[in-house]
């Protein structure tokens, strides 16, 4: 007799439709080359458009047998005049014009695509979204971590007194020394699978799973002019006038949709994972993990910028209040190109006054994964990448306030609904 097949384990998904707020420009690469100025792009700097040329179609329609065998220059103004470029366009952004567009950037120029999906339409990667959780999470478990370690009065908390922090500091004392792409396992392993060894069976991360974004229009983004900003003097200053970029961003007050599924089934939250992380999947909790983190990153970067007199203190302000005045309904991250070190690292915790031996373990971090090419030490990272108004920095890129669609009263209300009568006789 042949034996039965063998039955795979379902998935027992519970969802929520998240709505993406943009609070400022959104980069999140397409992760190909850039487009080439001429080529790919051209662009009308008077009127502030950007054409995105469809090149294959541009090539086919527009030059001979000939001239491919020949290996002519496709270059946009040799095949098409500029009245021609809205019939081959992809899709036609606007863009900084004028003085707003610098002088380095016109010469020789390209534009960081946005990622878009196999038609053409813009969306926000699933892995995007998760990489920001995943950051507000190891926030939150690490300062639960430090408050329990510390004891009633909260003060003067050490890293290395963590079983995670001590696993570390071996590892830049060379006693258990790692690559830089390694060095983090540790800290995972240690706060999202509560383990010493890896186990990827048993993981927060696992059972969280952010899909894509719904699809944007062709034309939702804009090109932003970016330039790489130093805290020099107390002045923010461009590194080089090559220092500057263009991207394609989605502007503020785009709205995503995205779906987020918790897994509970047999390697997901319920069955895989101890209560007291299963707890932090709870969508009130998750929220207000990603409050924490955001406002300890804006309130940094607000001391930075404040101190600088930049207007980008103002910016700041405006969300660190938002933050502080938010509802359990609102979480707020940083996503995408452009967010910074900070934004993806346990740093802004360890920089917080009561962990008395961070600024010694970062200075150490910093030197020992060599991540200060200069090898200036603290404070780190120096520089910050900035979207800029007539040549001066104007906004950081990559804020968005997170919502359900349902509120969380509502959603508590409707699982009541839905959830079955055990006790009720089936007719």
């Amino acid at each position: 007799m042949t034996e039965p097949m063998r039955q795979r384990p379902l998935l027992a998904l519970s969802s929520v439709v998240l709505e993406l707020e943009l609070l400022t420009p959104l980069h999140v690469g397409a992760g190909g080359p850039p487009l080439v100025g001429g080529y790919d792009v051209v662009a009308d700097p008077a009127q502030g458009r950007y054409y995105l040329v469809d090149v294959d179609r541009l090539i086919a329609e527009r030059m001979t047998e000939e001239q491919l065998a020949r290996g002519s220059d496709p270059r946009v103004e040799h095949l098409i005049t500029p009245q021609e470029w809205p019939q081959y366009a992809r899709a036609v952004l606007p863009g900084p014009r004028g003085r707003d567009l610098a002088v380095e950037t016109r010469r020789h120029w390209e534009v960081l695509p946005f990622t878009r999906d196999a038609h053409g339409h813009p969306y926000l990667p699933g892995s995007s979204l998760k990489g920001a959780l995943r950051t507000a999470l190891a926030y939150e478990l690490l300062r639960q971590a430090l408050r329990t370690a510390t004891g009633p009065d909260r003060s003067g908390g050490r890293f290395g007194d963590l079983p995670v922090g001590r696993a570390l500091w071996d590892q830049l004392r060379g006693e258990r020394r790692t690559s830089r792409e390694w060095f983090a396992r540790p800290l995972e392993t240690s706060l999202f699978q509560g383990s010493q060894s890896f186990d990827p069976n048993h993981d927060l991360l696992r059972a969280l799973r952010p899909n894509d974004s719904a699809p944007l229009p062709l034309d939702a983004s804009v090109i932003e002019q970016v330039g790489i900003y130093r805290l020099h003097g107390g002045q923010l200053r461009l590194v080089s006038d090559k220092h500057r970029w263009l991207v394609e961003a989605l502007p503020p007050d785009t709205r995503l949709t995205v779906r987020l599924d918790v897994d509970a089934g047999p390697f997901g939250a319920e069955r895989g994972l101890p209560a007291e992380r299963r707890a932090f999947l709870a969508l009130e909790a998750l929220f207000a993990a990603c409050r924490a983190f955001a406002w300890r990153l804006v309130t940094v970067e607000y001391q930075s910028t404040r101190q600088s007199g930049s207007p980008l203190a103002t910016v700041y302000a405006s969300l660190a209040k938002r933050i502080e005045q938010s509802s359990r309904d609102e979480a707020f991250l940083q996503l995408g190109w452009g967010t910074g070190w900070r934004a993806k690292t346990i740093g802004p915790l360890l920089e917080l006054s009561a962990v008395t031996d961070g600024p010694e373990f970062l200075a150490t971090l910093v030197r020992q994964l060599r991540l200060d090419r200069a090898g200036r030490g603290l404070p780190f990272p120096r520089t910050r990448r900035y979207v800029e108004r007539s040549g001066r920095p104007a906004m950081p890129l990559g804020w968005v306030r997170v919502r359900p669609r349902w509120s969380m009263t509502e959603m508590t209300d409707a699982a009541t609904e839905r959830r079955p009568d055990h006790h009720a006789r089936t007719p």
